[in-house]
This record gives C-alpha cells, structure tokens and sequence, in this order.
C-alpha cells in the first residue's frame, strides 16, 4: 500500500546523529531524522531532538567556571605538585559528571551545518535551516497535507525514520570533534489515524498544538519523521508513544513468583500538520501544501 509513497518519502527524509559528551568522559549519540522542507534547506523534526544542546547550553557556565579552577589551579607557580593534585582532585568532586562538555549534529550528510534553530517546545517541534546542504537532499520535496480538507480517522497513515539504528560515536579531543560511524537503516511503520489530541495552544496563544494520534507505536529513531499518507503528503511529524493502561493485568509467573502484569497500548503521537503549517507561517518558512 505504501510502497510508492514510502520510495517518496525516503527522498526528503534524512537522520539526525546527535553525539555528546559529559564530564565523566562518557560518550554516547541518538538518532532522530528531519524531512527537508524547500531548497533554501529549511527544515521540521521534533523539538526533543534537541534536548542535549539544551542541556548542554544550561551546563556551559558550570563547566566553564569549574574549568578555569582547575586550570587556575594548575598554572599556581606556589603549589606543589601534591598539594595541586589534592585541590584539584577536591574540584573534581564538585562537578556534576552528567554535564555536557561536548556536543555535536550531523544531518544526514558530512560538511552540512546547523544553523537557526528555532523550537516550540509545547508542541514539540524545531525548525532549523542546514547550512551547505547539497543538491541532492534539496531534489525531492515534501507536500504537506492540506488541513482545510479531510483529515478525518479511520485512514491508514506510514511513518518512518531510523529504527533499530547501530551507532558508535568518538570523541577526539586533539581535534574537538566527533567521529560517527555505523548504521541508521530507514523503517517504515503503518498505523491507523485513530483520533485527534488537542493539548491547547502555546503560550503565547498563536498555535493550537494538536497531535495525530495512530493505533501503532513510533520507534526510537523515528522522531521527527514524517507521518505520510499512501499519496506521500505529509499529515504530520513524528513526536512520541504514550502508553495508554487497558485496565487489565493479568496474572504471570516471573522467576517462579506469580505477579500481575499491567497491560498497555502503545500508540504515536505526531505534530498534527495544521499545528506544523501555523509554525512555520509564524517564522516565515516556505513550505508546498496539496491542494486536498
């Protein structure tokens, strides 16, 4: 059923590799993916992709102050080694080890840049312009789902992003930069349009943030993806899964205990593309919508 528009979509879809680092010296990375929105290189993902700069920009001031300590302590021509050492071991106590030192974005190509990000937290949306973005990701681009016309449940909607990814990331600190390498296999996931949320509009009242709400669940990796129906128009972007109880636990036995077993739904949430076009119409961003 998705076959064509699922080869559509792979054309304006392309994943997010955030790779960071904290204090402790761990390093790790997530992937999210974005759609591409006009040639100037604009585009729309989900907001919590850009939770570890944000993290990262509350911890700078922490990092630095605690930083220029150490190394004050380490340039005092009157202590001994010894003594420098106890004092800066002393410092080290004092830090956080899950601050962010280091953090980086590559966007679906080497060289490509992140420039003007912009986020509505509420309705968990960033939009942000590539910098250097070549032809290619610019070729095929995105029709948004016109939100004047039908858009009504019951209909069987496709998302897709980078589930089930296998990535390793390096941080090379003689050259300030991380090394990305592995796998981020694009999956498509169907499930039917089942209702509507409405979760009120933004602070300042400009935007009604609503959601698509679909009977099957979005996959890590799949954030801010686009949600298509069987023609490639873009109904929304993927957000999140809630888990919805069912009222029934039945009994199971675990390591030889018997216990109850809450039971679930796990339904998608994605940024509803009326929600998405009020964005970007607040921040001037160009973008093609259907006629239906």
């Amino acid at each position: 059923m998705f076959a064509k528009a699922n080869a559509l979509a792979r054309q304006f879809t392309f994943p997010i590799v955030v790779s960071f680092r904290q204090w402790n010296g761990h390093v790790d990375a997530s992937v999210g993916a974005f759609i591409v929105l006009n040639a100037d290189g604009w585009l729309v993902t989900a907001a919590h992709v850009f939770q570890i700069g944000s993290k990262a920009g509350s911890d700078a001031p922490k990092v630095a102050a605690l930083t220029a300590q150490i190394a004050a302590v380490q340039a005092d021509p009157n202590l001994m080694a010894g003594r420098k050492a106890t004092e800066i071991q002393r410092l080290e106590r004092t830090a956080d080890p899950e601050w962010i030192t280091n953090h980086s974005y590559w966007c679906g190509r080497d060289g490509v840049n992140l420039r003007e990000v912009r986020m509505v937290v509420e309705a968990d949306t960033a939009v942000a312009r590539l910098d250097g973005v070549p032809a290619d990701m610019i070729a095929s681009l995105p029709m948004l789902k016109n939100p004047a016309t039908e858009l009504s449940p019951g209909r069987s909607l496709c998302r897709l992003g980078y589930a089930f990814p296998k990535v390793q990331t390096a941080f090379d600190a003689s050259k300030n930069a991380f090394h990305v390498q592995g796998e981020m296999p694009l999956f498509p996931l169907e499930g039917m349009f089942t209702r509507i949320v409405d979760a009120g509009r933004t602070p300042d009242q400009k935007v009604a943030i609503r959601f698509i709400e679909t009977s099957s669940p979005g996959l890590r990796g799949q954030s801010g993806g686009p949600l298509f129906d069987v023609q490639g128009r873009v109904w929304g972007i993927q957000s999140r899964t809630q888990h919805l109880p069912l009222g029934f636990n039945p009994e199971a036995e675990i390591s030889g205990r018997k216990t109850q077993v809450p039971q679930f739904i796990n339904l998608g949430l994605a940024v509803h593309v009326g929600t998405l076009i009020e964005i970007l119409d607040g921040m001037g961003v160009e973008y093609e919508v259907s006629p239906d």
